[in-house]
Protein backbone atom coordinates (compact mmCIF):
# COMPACT_ATOMS: atom_id res chain seq x y z
CA UNK A 1 0.00 0.00 0.00
CA UNK A 2 1.27 3.53 -0.95
CA UNK A 3 0.71 6.78 -0.14
CA UNK A 4 -0.03 8.78 -3.10
CA UNK A 5 -1.10 12.37 -1.41
CA UNK A 6 -2.21 14.19 1.70
CA UNK A 7 -3.35 17.70 1.98
CA UNK A 8 -5.17 19.24 4.95
CA UNK A 9 -7.40 21.92 3.96
CA UNK A 10 -8.07 24.44 6.09
CA UNK A 11 -11.94 26.40 5.38
CA UNK A 12 -12.13 25.73 2.06
CA UNK A 13 -13.25 29.06 0.48
CA UNK A 14 -11.67 30.82 -2.55
CA UNK A 15 -12.82 30.60 -6.25
CA UNK A 16 -9.75 28.28 -7.15
CA UNK A 17 -9.44 26.34 -4.09
CA UNK A 18 -13.34 25.38 -4.28
CA UNK A 19 -13.01 24.73 -8.16
CA UNK A 20 -9.95 22.16 -7.69
CA UNK A 21 -11.52 20.68 -3.93
CA UNK A 22 -14.87 20.46 -5.04
CA UNK A 23 -14.79 18.62 -8.17
CA UNK A 24 -16.83 16.21 -9.09
CA UNK A 25 -13.92 13.00 -10.03
CA UNK A 26 -13.47 9.78 -9.49
CA UNK A 27 -9.58 7.63 -8.98
CA UNK A 28 -7.50 4.97 -10.92
CA UNK A 29 -8.17 1.29 -10.19
CA UNK A 30 -6.87 0.50 -7.03
CA UNK A 31 -6.80 3.92 -5.89
CA UNK A 32 -9.10 4.63 -2.68
CA UNK A 33 -9.48 8.40 -1.00
CA UNK A 34 -10.04 9.15 2.49
CA UNK A 35 -11.61 12.13 3.92
CA UNK A 36 -11.51 13.60 7.64
CA UNK A 37 -13.91 16.12 8.45
CA UNK A 38 -12.91 18.49 11.07
CA UNK A 39 -15.05 21.52 10.85
CA UNK A 40 -17.38 23.59 8.93
CA UNK A 41 -20.81 23.19 7.01
CA UNK A 42 -21.70 20.87 3.85
CA UNK A 43 -22.55 18.19 2.23
CA UNK A 44 -19.92 14.64 0.52
CA UNK A 45 -21.91 12.92 -2.27
CA UNK A 46 -20.20 9.42 -2.54
CA UNK A 47 -21.35 7.26 -5.14
CA UNK A 48 -24.94 7.50 -5.02
CA UNK A 49 -25.19 8.70 -1.78
CA UNK A 50 -25.18 12.17 -0.53
CA UNK A 51 -24.62 12.79 3.17
CA UNK A 52 -24.53 15.96 5.79
CA UNK A 53 -21.11 16.88 6.89
CA UNK A 54 -20.45 16.71 10.56
CA UNK A 55 -17.51 17.27 12.55
CA UNK A 56 -15.17 14.04 12.96
CA UNK A 57 -16.59 12.10 10.20
CA UNK A 58 -14.19 9.63 7.71
CA UNK A 59 -15.44 8.90 4.21
CA UNK A 60 -13.96 6.31 2.02
CA UNK A 61 -14.36 6.67 -1.79
CA UNK A 62 -13.90 3.51 -3.79
CA UNK A 63 -12.07 3.34 -6.98
CA UNK A 64 -13.99 4.89 -9.85
CA UNK A 65 -16.64 5.73 -7.28
CA UNK A 66 -17.79 9.29 -8.41
CA UNK A 67 -17.53 11.79 -5.47
CA UNK A 68 -17.76 15.40 -4.64
CA UNK A 69 -17.09 18.08 -1.94
CA UNK A 70 -20.39 20.76 -1.57
CA UNK A 71 -19.46 23.57 1.12
CA UNK A 72 -22.41 25.44 2.58
CA UNK A 73 -22.26 28.44 4.89
CA UNK A 74 -19.40 28.23 7.11
CA UNK A 75 -15.92 26.79 5.47
CA UNK A 76 -14.61 23.33 5.57
CA UNK A 77 -11.72 22.37 7.01
CA UNK A 78 -10.42 18.39 6.76
CA UNK A 79 -7.94 16.36 5.36
CA UNK A 80 -7.85 14.57 1.93
CA UNK A 81 -5.65 10.96 1.72
CA UNK A 82 -5.25 9.11 -1.27
CA UNK A 83 -3.67 6.08 -1.47
CA UNK A 84 -3.31 2.92 -3.40
CA UNK A 85 -3.77 -0.70 -2.60
CA UNK A 86 -2.87 -2.58 -5.67
CA UNK A 87 -0.22 -4.80 -4.05
CA UNK A 88 -1.47 -5.41 -0.96
CA UNK A 89 -4.96 -7.92 -2.00
CA UNK A 90 -5.70 -8.57 1.70
CA UNK A 91 -6.24 -4.60 2.15
CA UNK A 92 -7.86 -4.34 -0.74
CA UNK A 93 -10.26 -6.96 -0.70
CA UNK A 94 -11.37 -6.04 3.20
CA UNK A 95 -11.67 -2.27 1.76
CA UNK A 96 -14.01 -3.82 -0.43
CA UNK A 97 -16.08 -5.98 1.67
CA UNK A 98 -20.09 -4.71 1.95
CA UNK A 99 -19.75 -4.78 6.01
CA UNK A 100 -17.11 -1.85 6.19
CA UNK A 101 -18.54 0.15 3.19
CA UNK A 102 -22.06 0.15 5.27
CA UNK A 103 -20.36 1.61 7.78
CA UNK A 104 -18.84 4.47 6.57
CA UNK A 105 -19.22 6.89 7.49
CA UNK A 106 -17.19 6.49 10.63
CA UNK A 107 -17.95 9.17 13.01
CA UNK A 108 -13.93 9.72 14.38
CA UNK A 109 -14.12 12.83 16.47
CA UNK A 110 -11.47 15.29 16.48
CA UNK A 111 -8.86 13.58 18.45
CA UNK A 112 -7.61 11.38 14.93
CA UNK A 113 -6.40 14.64 13.33
CA UNK A 114 -2.93 14.14 15.23
CA UNK A 115 -2.54 10.71 13.18
CA UNK A 116 -3.61 12.72 10.37
CA UNK A 117 -1.36 15.31 10.61
CA UNK A 118 1.80 12.45 10.82
CA UNK A 119 0.90 11.27 7.84
CA UNK A 120 0.86 14.31 6.16
CA UNK A 121 3.93 15.44 7.52
CA UNK A 122 5.86 12.16 7.11
CA UNK A 123 4.54 12.37 3.27
CA UNK A 124 6.27 15.80 2.10
CA UNK A 125 9.77 14.42 3.55
CA UNK A 126 11.97 13.02 1.18
CA UNK A 127 13.13 10.02 3.19
CA UNK A 128 11.74 6.92 1.95
CA UNK A 129 12.03 4.72 4.56
CA UNK A 130 9.62 7.85 7.21
CA UNK A 131 6.83 7.50 4.28
CA UNK A 132 7.10 3.65 4.10
CA UNK A 133 6.50 4.03 8.02
CA UNK A 134 3.40 6.35 7.13
CA UNK A 135 2.09 3.96 4.82
CA UNK A 136 2.23 1.18 6.99
CA UNK A 137 1.11 3.27 9.83
CA UNK A 138 -2.04 3.94 7.55
CA UNK A 139 -2.19 0.34 6.77
CA UNK A 140 -3.04 -0.61 10.22
CA UNK A 141 -5.22 2.10 11.04
CA UNK A 142 -7.38 0.90 8.09
CA UNK A 143 -7.07 -3.15 9.08
CA UNK A 144 -8.43 -1.84 12.79
CA UNK A 145 -11.33 -0.34 10.64
CA UNK A 146 -11.61 -3.56 8.54
CA UNK A 147 -11.87 -5.81 11.31
CA UNK A 148 -13.90 -4.00 13.88
CA UNK A 149 -11.68 -3.31 16.28
CA UNK A 150 -10.34 -0.50 17.94
CA UNK A 151 -6.66 -0.17 19.91
CA UNK A 152 -7.08 0.41 23.31
CA UNK A 153 -4.73 3.74 23.08
CA UNK A 154 -7.28 5.25 20.48
CA UNK A 155 -10.04 4.62 23.65
CA UNK A 156 -8.61 5.97 25.89
CA UNK A 157 -8.13 9.14 24.07
CA UNK A 158 -11.38 10.74 23.71
CA UNK A 159 -13.06 12.92 26.17
CA UNK A 160 -15.47 15.52 25.42
CA UNK A 161 -14.11 18.63 26.84
CA UNK A 162 -10.80 17.83 25.24
CA UNK A 163 -13.00 17.87 21.61
CA UNK A 164 -14.50 21.03 21.96
CA UNK A 165 -11.23 22.62 23.07
CA UNK A 166 -9.44 21.21 19.99
CA UNK A 167 -12.52 22.90 18.27
CA UNK A 168 -11.89 26.14 20.01
CA UNK A 169 -8.25 26.30 19.24
CA UNK A 170 -9.07 25.20 15.53
CA UNK A 171 -12.36 28.48 15.65
CA UNK A 172 -9.02 30.86 16.89
CA UNK A 173 -6.27 29.79 15.19
CA UNK A 174 -6.04 33.30 13.78
CA UNK A 175 -6.49 35.08 17.49
CA UNK A 176 -4.70 34.95 20.73
CA UNK A 177 -6.59 33.17 23.00
CA UNK A 178 -5.55 32.47 26.97
CA UNK A 179 -6.18 29.15 28.36
CA UNK A 180 -8.29 31.01 30.84
CA UNK A 181 -10.49 32.38 28.09
CA UNK A 182 -10.84 28.96 26.51
CA UNK A 183 -11.84 27.27 29.93
CA UNK A 184 -13.95 29.90 30.44
CA UNK A 185 -16.02 28.78 27.44
CA UNK A 186 -15.92 25.28 28.46
CA UNK A 187 -16.97 26.24 32.06
CA UNK A 188 -14.21 23.89 33.60
CA UNK A 189 -10.74 25.23 35.21
CA UNK A 190 -7.53 25.46 33.94
CA UNK A 191 -5.97 22.91 36.25
CA UNK A 192 -8.71 19.85 35.35
CA UNK A 193 -8.06 20.79 31.76
CA UNK A 194 -4.45 20.37 31.35
CA UNK A 195 -5.02 16.79 33.09
CA UNK A 196 -7.50 15.90 30.60
CA UNK A 197 -5.11 16.79 28.11
CA UNK A 198 -2.27 15.08 29.66
CA UNK A 199 -3.77 12.17 29.96
CA UNK A 200 -5.47 12.08 26.60
CA UNK A 201 -2.96 13.47 24.49
CA UNK A 202 -0.02 13.67 25.87
CA UNK A 203 0.53 17.14 25.50
CA UNK A 204 -0.97 20.41 27.69
CA UNK A 205 -3.42 22.50 25.89
CA UNK A 206 -1.81 25.18 24.57
CA UNK A 207 1.07 23.30 23.11
CA UNK A 208 -1.62 21.41 21.57
CA UNK A 209 -2.59 24.57 20.54
CA UNK A 210 0.56 25.49 18.82
CA UNK A 211 0.36 22.03 16.92
CA UNK A 212 -3.54 23.48 15.08
CA UNK A 213 -1.48 26.67 14.44
CA UNK A 214 1.32 24.85 12.62
CA UNK A 215 -1.73 22.11 10.80
CA UNK A 216 -3.10 25.25 9.58
CA UNK A 217 0.24 27.00 8.34
CA UNK A 218 0.36 23.98 6.23
CA UNK A 219 -2.45 24.31 4.20
CA UNK A 220 -1.64 27.99 3.91
CA UNK A 221 1.41 27.00 1.90
CA UNK A 222 0.10 24.27 -0.17
CA UNK A 223 -3.61 26.01 -0.93
CA UNK A 224 -2.78 29.59 -1.29
CA UNK A 225 0.25 32.32 -2.34
CA UNK A 226 0.23 33.53 0.74
CA UNK A 227 4.64 34.56 1.09
CA UNK A 228 6.13 32.94 4.59
CA UNK A 229 5.84 36.09 6.09
CA UNK A 230 2.10 36.84 5.22
CA UNK A 231 1.46 33.22 7.10
CA UNK A 232 3.73 33.71 9.75
CA UNK A 233 2.49 37.30 10.68
CA UNK A 234 -1.23 35.97 9.95
CA UNK A 235 -0.67 33.02 12.79
CA UNK A 236 0.03 35.87 14.95
CA UNK A 237 4.09 34.98 14.90
CA UNK A 238 6.54 37.80 16.33
CA UNK A 239 8.77 37.21 13.29
CA UNK A 240 8.80 35.12 10.48
CA UNK A 241 11.96 33.76 11.86
CA UNK A 242 10.92 32.49 14.87
CA UNK A 243 7.44 31.00 12.92
CA UNK A 244 10.07 29.12 10.40
CA UNK A 245 11.87 27.60 13.49
CA UNK A 246 8.73 26.52 15.17
CA UNK A 247 7.65 24.75 12.11
CA UNK A 248 11.05 22.83 11.26
CA UNK A 249 10.37 21.86 14.46
CA UNK A 250 6.92 20.58 13.91
CA UNK A 251 7.16 19.11 10.31
CA UNK A 252 10.79 18.07 10.35
CA UNK A 253 11.57 20.67 7.18
CA UNK A 254 11.22 24.31 6.73
CA UNK A 255 8.50 26.48 5.41
CA UNK A 256 10.08 26.83 1.93
CA UNK A 257 11.29 23.37 1.82
CA UNK A 258 7.86 21.57 3.11
CA UNK A 259 6.17 24.07 -0.12
CA UNK A 260 8.87 23.02 -2.49
CA UNK A 261 8.70 19.55 -1.42
CA UNK A 262 5.07 19.18 -1.65
CA UNK A 263 4.98 20.32 -4.99
CA UNK A 264 7.67 18.21 -6.41
CA UNK A 265 6.52 14.50 -5.18
CA UNK A 266 2.62 15.89 -5.92
CA UNK A 267 1.78 13.28 -9.19
CA UNK A 268 -1.32 16.11 -10.05
CA UNK A 269 0.39 19.34 -10.42
CA UNK A 270 -1.48 20.37 -7.58
CA UNK A 271 0.27 23.31 -7.55
CA UNK A 272 -0.36 24.48 -11.23
CA UNK A 273 -4.22 24.24 -10.93
CA UNK A 274 -4.93 25.82 -6.99
CA UNK A 275 -2.28 28.04 -7.44
CA UNK A 276 -1.88 29.57 -10.98
CA UNK A 277 1.78 30.62 -10.52
CA UNK A 278 5.56 29.47 -9.64
CA UNK A 279 6.06 28.70 -6.10
CA UNK A 280 7.08 31.04 -3.70
CA UNK A 281 9.73 30.68 -1.22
Amino acid sequence: MNVLDVVFVYELSGTQMVRWHSRRHAHDPFQFELHYFLGGEGSFTNGSERYTIRPGQLFLSHPGEVHEIHPEGSSLTYYALLFDAEEDELLRSGLETHALKRGFPFDLGLNERGFFEGIKNDFTLPDRYVRLAASHRLAAFLLDLISGTEPAERRRRYDVHVERAIGLFQEYVFERRTLREICTELEITEAHLIRLFKRTMGTTPMKYSQHVKMETATSLLLNTTMSIKEISWKLGFASQYHFSRRFKSFSGASPSDYRTNYYVSNPNDYHVRVLKRAIET
